[in-house]
Parts: C-alpha cells; structure tokens; sequence
C-alpha cells in the first residue's frame, strides 16, 4: 500500500488552473446594503404616502435601479 502511494504522490501533478474563481458565486442582489437603503426608503415613502410598498416601485424596478447604478437624476429617468 505505501510503494502505490508513493507512486501517485510521484506521478501528481498540482493543478495550473485555480477553477475556485471560474465558479465563484456572486453576491445576492438582495445582500448589498443598497438594495436594503433603497427598501428601507420604499417603505419610508409607503408608510407616509399610506400605500403598499409595490406600488411605489416594484422590487425589479428597484433591481434595474441598482444594476444601472444612475449617478445624476437625469440618467435615472
């Protein structure tokens, strides 16, 4: 059993590609601070106009928001 682990510790060779990053998982939308600011001031503005918090944007008008990141108020529009 040792001479045959011998062998393969002989023969291994280390892996040149570090597939840890080709599979990587992307943070959740739905974990960065900005989505829970912006659903914290959808609620805010809900709360005081007295209406559900979808009718003052839906959750994926709130994910276009954030994946088109608007610095001025032109470019939200």
């Amino acid at each position: 059993m040792y001479k045959q682990a011998e062998l393969f510790m002989r023969y291994h060779k280390g892996n040149a590609i570090d597939y840890t990053q080709k599979y990587a998982q992307e943070p959740l939308v739905e974990d960065t601070e900005i989505y829970q600011d912006l659903k914290r001031y959808r609620y805010e503005i809900s709360q005081a106009e007295g209406i559900k918090a979808f009718q003052v944007f839906t959750n994926a008008q709130l994910e276009g928001v954030i994946a088109r990141m608007p610095l001025t108020l032109e470019e939200l529009k």
